[in-house]
C-alpha cells in the first residue's frame, strides 16, 4: 500500500500513517466525511490482523469492511492505524473532571463502608482534598490530568458546600428534622 496520498507521522508513535477519506455505510444527509489514518505498510498476507477498511481502487477513499459488504476483488485491503498503535493501546483513558470527582467520591464511600464511618459532608470533602492531592502529583508530568483533578477538585467542594449548607442547619442549629 505504497501509493497513498497524505502519508505523514503520527503524533503518538511517530510510525508513518495516510489519512484517507471515510466514505460511511450508511450516509446522512449532512454528515461531514471524515479522514481515518491507515497503515500505509499493512499487507494481508503477512499481518496477524485482519483488515479493517476496503481502500478504493484510486486508493483516495475506503469504507468500512462489515459482514455484509465485505471486500470487493477491485478494493484492496487496509488496516487503521488505530489497531496497531502502541501509544493508543497502552496510554490510559483520561476521564474527565466530572466522571473523575464521581470516581473519588466513590473511592471514598467505599473506604468509609466497612467500618460504617463517614457522614456525607466528610466524604465530599476527603474527595475534594484527594483530588488536589492528585492534582500537585501530576502537575509536572501530565498537565492534562492536573488540570482535569483541578477541575474535579472544584467539583467536589461546589458539593460540599451544598451539602453543607443542608446538613449544617439540622445538626448544629437544632432546626427540626
Amino acid at each position: 500500500m505504497t501509493h497513498l496520498k497524505h502519508v505523514k507521522p503520527c503524533e503518538r508513535c511517530w510510525q508513518p500513517i495516510a489519512l484517507v477519506l471515510v466514505v460511511p455505510e450508511h450516509p446522512r444527509k449532512g454528515a461531514t466525511r471524515k479522514h481515518i489514518p491507515l497503515d500505509p505498510g499493512f499487507d494481508p498476507a503477512t499481518s496477524r490482523i485482519a483488515p479493517s477498511h476496503a481502500l478504493s481502487a484510486g486508493r483516495t477513499t475506503c469504507r468500512p469492511l462489515t459482514t455484509e459488504h465485505p471486500l470487493a476483488p477491485h478494493e484492496h485491503a487496509a488496516l487503521t492505524h488505530f489497531a496497531t498503535c502502541p501509544v493508543s493501546r497502552t496510554a490510559p483513558p483520561v476521564l474527565r473532571p466530572r466522571r473523575l470527582a464521581a470516581v473519588l467520591l466513590h473511592q471514598e464511600r467505599a473506604a468509609a463502608r466497612p467500618n460504617g464511618s463517614g457522614r456525607r459532608v466528610d466524604l465530599v470533602a476527603s474527595a475534594a482534598s484527594r483530588a488536589h492531592t492528585e492534582a500537585a502529583y501530576w502537575h509536572h508530568d501530565d498537565p492534562a490530568l492536573g488540570r482535569d483533578y483541578e477541575l474535579a477538585a472544584r467539583l467536589l467542594e461546589d458539593r460540599y458546600a451544598r451539602v453543607w449548607r443542608t446538613w449544617t442547619p439540622r445538626h448544629f442549629l437544632g432546626a427540626p428534622a
